[in-house]
């Protein structure tokens, strides 16, 4: 039988992981913005200098972004919560636990599905307040 408290467990170690390394929090929220101002503006130009065919190509970039955000700092945090565990010889302890390896991979998930909500949250306002484009109304 699989255990949620197990579970939130490993949810919560990540979490103090993420919350005492600043370069985690970087890497998580900084860059996702980063390229939400680089690629909006960029589409704003394309689309202003009617270089696109497209008729909302700043919208349909700005959507292109955050999606990619949502798939690649998916896969960015899951990674770095397994190397972290390694670079801190922590495996043998996670492994020394009762804890089996489906309740490990199962609180590394939950956690990554909400970091990459928080991320995509965070990324949805700041579309919203820099470029006026309502996604949940798209």
């Amino acid at each position: 039988m699989i255990s949620f408290t197990s579970m939130w467990a490993v949810v919560l170690r990540y979490a103090r992981v993420w919350k005492r390394d600043p370069n985690l929090l970087l890497a998580g929220f900084y860059w996702p913005l980063l390229d939400i101002v680089i690629w909006g503006f960029l589409g704003s130009w394309i689309q202003q200098s009617r270089m696109s065919e497209f008729e909302n190509y700043g919208v349909i970039a700005l959507l292109a972004i955050l999606l990619w955000q949502i798939v690649a700092r998916g896969c960015n945090i899951m990674i770095t919560a397994i190397s972290e565990e390694l670079w801190s010889n922590n495996i043998v302890n996670l492994f020394s636990l009762p804890l089996r390896t489906v309740e490990w991979m199962g609180g590394l998930v939950i956690f990554t599905a909400l970091m990459m909500m928080a991320t995509s949250a965070c990324c949805m306002v700041m579309i919203s307040l820099l470029y006026n484009v309502s996604i949940l109304y798209i």
